[in-house]
């Protein structure tokens, strides 16, 4: 009895992993894949696959994808880049990277002046000005950003940018995807209320028996560091002279601290109360709180194991049964990196915060 091959191909695959690349007669067939995704960074994975087709950079290069993990998870985003990697008598090796469409913005540099502008006024222009629209992208903000006299670029790419400029205020993104039109979104935040919130995870421990593919988290490990125990900051404004414009700022934690962090010329135009926990936007307070609280992210790290295919940057969950003190709190998700292949289910290690 002769055996239709499509049964084992496109469609009818019996692989756990397919690649769809959108104009193009290429058909791969996934052989592994690893990917990242990082808060205020764009994602990147790279999937190697097998093909009969000789591919050529102008068949897969700056065309829309979409990768699916059968079952779980789905990345759409737009492949930049193709690597041959060996060929034998009937078949050839192949890798792609596939990355959102925010990365193209590390393609374009540039020196700009951004006049009469807030910070997330000027984002979203950049991004407007390489065809990301409405739906392409959201700011889900707590606090109001005044427009500012002058913002500068100079000799940046676009993305580095847009990345510099939200981190000086505190607004960090993440990316998720639209089902509906299968493209990636990019979402943008100021405040712990935007994470998202999945709940609990089981915790336990690989026991060397079958697991049912039960979606749970091993394997946890915690890093603990000293960190600076105030940040204090000075500017000038000759407008408002006989103003001071010194303040000092020490955010309340649990955290181990010691020593200062002095800083000059932060672009601030008013000192702020830096006695107020909700000091007055772009103030010297509010400048000297986010450089604190960045100093305190770097005082413990959290590491651990998972097969749940929804963990992602920006998501907090609880590692239920955990005896790990550490993630009694829950887990704030800063990095992930996934890995499988056709032999192997999805393998996702987090990097996290307290």
């Amino acid at each position: 009895m002769l055996m239709d091959q499509s049964a084992f191909t496109g469609k009818g695959s019996l692989s756990r992993y397919t690649l769809d690349i959108n104009n193009s007669t290429v058909r791969p067939d996934v052989l592994r894949f690893r990917g990242t995704e990082a808060l205020s960074q764009p994602f990147s994975w790279r999937i190697e696959f097998t093909t009969p087709q000789v591919v050529q950079g102008e068949d897969v290069l700056l065309k829309y994808a979409s990768f699916h993990m059968q079952g779980c998870k789905a990345v759409h985003g737009i492949i930049t880049g193709l690597e041959w990697l060996s060929t034998s008598a009937d078949q050839s090796h192949y890798a792609v990277t596939l990355q959102s469409r925010l990365a193209l913005l590390s393609r374009s540099r540039r020196c700009a002046i951004y006049q009469n502008l807030s910070v997330p006024e000027v984002v979203a222009q950049v991004l407007r000005s390489h065809g990301l629209e409405g739906a392409d992208f959201a700011f889900t903000l707590s606090r109001h950003y005044p427009v500012r006299e002058l913002i500068t670029q100079w000799r940046e790419t676009d993305l580095q940018f847009i990345q510099r400029i939200l981190s000086d205020v505190g607004i960090w993104f993440r990316q998720e995807i639209n089902d509906v039109t299968e493209l990636d979104v990019t979402i943008f935040g100021d405040s712990q209320l935007h994470y998202i919130f999945n709940g609990a995870l089981p915790y336990h421990e690989p026991s060397g028996l079958h697991d049912g593919a039960e979606l749970c988290c091993w394997g946890a490990r915690s890093w603990h560091n000293v960190v600076t125990e105030n940040v204090s900051a000075r500017d000038y404004n000759y407008r408002t002279a006989r103003d001071p414009m010194d303040v000092a700022v020490s955010v309340r934690s649990p955290a181990v601290m010691t020593g200062e962090h002095y800083r000059y010329t932060e672009p601030y135009l008013n000192a702020g109360d830096d006695s107020d926990p909700e000091p007055a936007t772009e103030s010297g307070a509010f400048y000297a709180r986010i450089r604190h609280e960045r100093e305190l992210n770097q005082s413990a790290y959290l590491h651990l194991f998972s097969n749940a295919y929804w963990l992602s940057p920006g998501r907090v969950f609880d590692p239920v049964g955990a005896k790990l003190h550490d993630l009694k709190d829950g887990v704030i998700v800063a990095f992930t990196s996934y890995r499988g292949s056709r032999d192997a289910r999805l393998y996702v290690s987090v990097w996290g915060m307290r």
